[in-house]
């Protein structure tokens, strides 16, 4: 896992239980190590930090992963000591985010729940997604629109993904507005652009939809196939209409979102196209044969 700060030119980047924090020198185009710290704590070397994310002043850093433990670590004091460690989840930490204010934070884990904390370390509340015909659905993504609007993104364990809408009241609380449901398929990946306009989700099926976001509603969804294998990791790049995808197939692809797109549908057409045309030619090469005689036994009596 890894989180970039555009206004500091800072990476933080994990491996394994560690954390690395970087400086990228846009100059020479080089990263150089400016600290390096264990993470995870509760067993450092067998766990595996799953998720960095730099608060919006960049101050701090969250962290999450096997280990179950939230981590909020203030760099300018201390990369031993973690000023918080929050213990609520029961199982490994699979996302979190920051809200844009900075004044709380949100955290998914693998047992199913979603938790709002208060920049002090109180949970505010815990969300769990309900069944969906005996289905129980993952909590996999969050992501904040505005200080007021959360977006939890979901999926069964062979699919379908499910987005919800949340208003976030001045206490922390949640109250569900929306759940559509977005894809039949498991969602693997998931991004927003800087100014949170914008959505790039990724799919198992290789897949890569764009939702336009509003407080209250999901518009404007626009689906195409962009790799051979599901699309692990997608970002928007600083201009918000580019986005970058990478897959397990080895590519990279940066698509510029406000050009249409190759879809699915678009697919079908030319399949449906080159079928109808198969089937007439077949349909005059039929009616051929039989003018000249090659199908039934007129040519033969012709002969006699």
């Amino acid at each position: 896992s890894s989180t970039f700060l555009h206004q500091t030119d800072r990476f933080a980047a994990a491996l394994t239980s560690e954390c690395l924090l970087l400086r990228f020198d846009p100059a020479s185009l080089s990263l150089s190590c400016e600290a390096r710290f264990t993470a995870e704590l509760s067993n450092p070397g067998q766990t595996v930090c799953n998720v960095l994310r730099y608060s919006p002043s960049g101050a701090e850093l969250l962290t999450g992963g096997d280990d179950g433990v939230v981590r909020v670590w203030n760099l300018a004091s201390s990369t031993s000591t973690p000023r918080l460690a929050l213990d609520d989840h029961h199982k490994e930490i699979v996302d979190a985010e920051w809200a844009p204010s900075g004044d709380r934070f949100v955290t998914c884990g693998r047992d199913r729940s979603v938790k709002l904390w208060s920049g002090e370390g109180a949970c505010t509340d815990t969300i769990i997604p309900e069944k969906v015909k005996a289905v129980s659905p993952l909590a996999k993504f969050a992501r904040f629109v505005n200080d007021t609007c959360l977006i939890v993104a979901t999926h069964g364990p062979r699919g379908p993904s499910w987005l919800t809408i949340y208003d976030v009241g001045s206490d922390g609380k949640t109250k569900e507005v929306r759940k559509s449901q977005i894809s039949k398929a498991v969602i693997c990946s998931m991004a927003v652009s800087q100014d949170r306009s914008q959505a790039v989700i990724g799919f198992v099926d290789s897949t890569r939809m764009i939702i336009s976001l509003a407080p209250t509603s999901m518009l404007s969804k626009n689906t195409a196939v962009v790799h051979e294998m599901p699309p692990g990791k997608a970002a928007f790049l600083l201009d918000k209409h580019v986005v970058c995808t990478s897959s397990a197939d080895y590519s990279v692809n940066i698509w510029n979102i406000k050009k249409p797109a190759r879809s699915h549908s678009l697919g079908c057409c030319w399949w449906l196209i080159f079928l109808l045309s198969l089937i007439t030619l077949l349909y005059y090469g039929y009616l051929y044969a039989v003018e000249k005689g090659h199908f039934g036994g007129s040519g033969r009596i012709d002969e006699l």
